[in-house]
């Protein structure tokens, strides 16, 4: 239709079967009054979600000032039955006002194309408004979450020891808007919580060996959503957040395999229930991990595990897992969803024959109802055998905004190693220093301070100027991530279609990927190392002994300083942790 806007419409629709139609197109200069013209319409009903096409014989459209012209298809008739309705554009700013309730009227007779309908009252429907039919070929087609829905999810990653694997995984769950993920397999030594890009991580690892490990993802934007972090062993460890209405703690778990002796098992469910029942009663509690699990369809265990799973027969480490659910009274929701094979995988052996449901996820039975779904996403990778869950959670998380500060700037300070640079500032100083003190004659220490500071930092901007922060893992650059991308496809490539020459293809492509993040990092380290000994020979004692502090922990991402308060609560606002340093140095203090 271009650029028309419709007002209130009269349309007529011919009621004659046998007629032949042709299509034509025409196109009328607005004359005033009501014009006769044969249309087709696409449009959207206020009471139908789906589009709909509409052919009338003829239309009468009520003219006005914004309606130059009419451009359509139409199909010719010579018997009309008057229909009317009230039509208008989407993007018109203001729609025309709602008539009347729709009256009854009988038709007089027909019109040609450009005449004037020869009845006498104009009729108003004002009970359904329809709108022209919008292209969507642009639009997103995932199904649209609401504001209150989490997305969490698990997977074992296999190991972020591996050079340019974890910023890689953190890649992949800020791509499908992950807001909390329990990861298992970290392989990180003992325990803590970085910032990496845009993601919290907290993990709980072995103390001498890179091996098991588990931990959480956490969306940056619900840092201050956290109330604690436990790591309870390297297979186990519990997030704690604040909800709207209900508080949610949540479980990483990596369970021992169906081959594992009796008593690893044991201990492990021994360990997992003691702390499940450690949790706050009233508390939303969610198990979500690598529990190595297969669950069956059996009639016995369909309260608990439904009928949806991948499996027909449980396994022992199925059995297990569905006693200590019913047992803590919980249900395993990853096997509730009715949903293609593919998408209830969560593990592939690397010939692509086997294929297994083992990673799940369960909530207390109280709240089951708001996992509203679980599926794999098949689409993440980070060189793992397994896929990534993820599920739904109808839940809103209480999220304190954080206040708007200045940005703090970083000094270039690197530039002093150069004389000239030290001359400069110094005088800098010395030439506004001798300016303040013939202006002001006020004596305030406050007002003495503030003019210090704005002296300091007005000198240092003007000699050796701002620098931006260093790239964290700086060898990790787009040439890394599209090899990974190209390895990435021809994984889907192989999974869709698991011939031999496919798997060969992708161990190829995957070769080839390992190769280049080794020797991106091992060149970044003979930087590093040169650089050092630079240092050391310029006698820059400063970056010298930075450079070897961070060789020897080898920690080349930030540390989150969390604290606790008095209560136990993790603080994770800036504010509140600045806050709790300065009660706790007035108490030891004023002892």
């Amino acid at each position: 239709m271009g650029s028309i806007t419709l007002s209130t419409a009269a349309i007529c629709g011919s009621n004659n079967p046998s007629l032949k139609s042709r299509s034509q197109k025409c196109s009328l200069k607005s004359t005033g009054g009501y014009v006769c013209v044969p249309a087709t319409f696409d449009y959207y009903s206020e009471h139908s979600n789906f589009g709909n096409t509409l052919k009338f014989d003829s239309i009468y459209i009520q003219q006005s000032a914004s309606f130059p012209c009419l451009s359509c298809h139409y199909k010719l008739g010579e018997n009309y039955v008057n229909i009317f309705m009230q039509i208008w554009r989407r993007d018109v700013a203001t729609p025309p006002p709602r008539g009347p309730p729709l009256q009854t009227a009988n038709p007089v007779g027909g019109c040609t194309v450009g005449q004037q309908p020869t009845y006498g009252k104009t009729l108003y429907a004002a009970n359904q408004t329809l709108l022209p039919r919008r292209r969507t070929d642009n639009q997103d087609n995932r199904p649209r979450l609401r504001n209150k829905d989490i997305l969490l999810g698990t997977w074992n990653v296999l190991s972020w020891f591996r050079p340019g694997i974890a910023t890689r995984a953190i890649d992949q769950l800020e791509r499908y808007r992950m807001d909390i993920t329990a990861i298992q397999e970290i392989r990180w030594l003992g325990t803590g919580s970085v910032q990496m890009q845009n993601s919290l991580v907290f993990w709980s690892g072995s103390e001498n060996i890179h091996e098991f490990g588990c931990g959480f993802v956490v969306s940056k934007k619900y840092r201050t959503a956290i109330i604690a972090f436990k790591p309870v062993n390297n297979r186990i460890c519990k997030l704690r957040v604040k909800g709207r209405w209900h508080n949610v703690t949540m479980f990483s778990v990596h369970a021992p395999t169906n081959e594992a002796e009796g008593e690893k098992k044991d201990e492990f469910y021994e360990m997992l229930e003691q702390e499940y029942r450690a949790a706050p009663r009233n508390d939303i509690k969610i198990i979500m991990g690598d529990l190595n699990a297969q669950l069956g369809k059996e009639d016995h265990l369909r309260c608990v595990v439904g009928r949806h799973s991948l499996h027909n027969v449980t396994n022992d480490n199925g059995d297990r897992l569905a006693d200590f659910a019913i047992a803590m009274n919980m249900s395993v929701r990853s096997t509730q969803f009715q949903r293609k094979n593919i998408h209830k995988i969560t593990w592939v052996s690397n010939d692509g024959v086997t294929q297994n449901q083992i990673d799940h996820v369960l909530i207390d039975g109280r709240f089951s109802s708001n996992i509203e779904d679980v599926r794999s996403m098949r689409g993440a990778d980070s060189d793992s055998d397994h896929f990534l869950v993820r599920s739904k959670l109808k839940e809103k998380l209480s999220t304190k905004r954080s206040s708007t500060k200045e940005t703090r700037k970083k000094w270039d300070i690197n530039k002093f190693t150069r004389l000239q640079k030290v001359q400069e500032y110094k005088e800098a100083i010395r030439n506004k220093m001798q300016m303040l003190q013939t202006e002001t004659t006020e004596e305030n220490v406050e007002v003495e301070w503030q003019q210090l500071k704005t002296i300091v930092r007005e000198a240092a901007s003007e000699t050796i100027g701002t620098t931006t922060g260093s790239q964290k893992n700086g060898w990790y650059d787009q040439e890394c991530k599209n090899i990974l991308d190209e390895k990435t496809r021809k994984r889907m490539t192989f999974l869709e279609n698991p011939t031999n020459e496919n798997k060969e293809i992708f161990n190829i492509a995957r070769a080839k990927a390992r190769r280049l993040l080794r020797k991106k990092k091992k060149e970044h380290l003979e930087e590093r190392v040169r650089r050092i000994e630079e240092n050391n020979t310029n006698n820059q004692v400063r970056e010298f002994y930075r450079g070897i502090r961070i060789g020897k922990t080898g920690q080349t991402i930030r540390e989150l300083n969390f604290v606790e308060d008095s209560t136990g609560r993790l603080l994770t606002s800036e504010d509140d942790i600045i806050q709790r340093w300065g009660q706790y140095f007035s108490e030891l203090l004023n002892r």
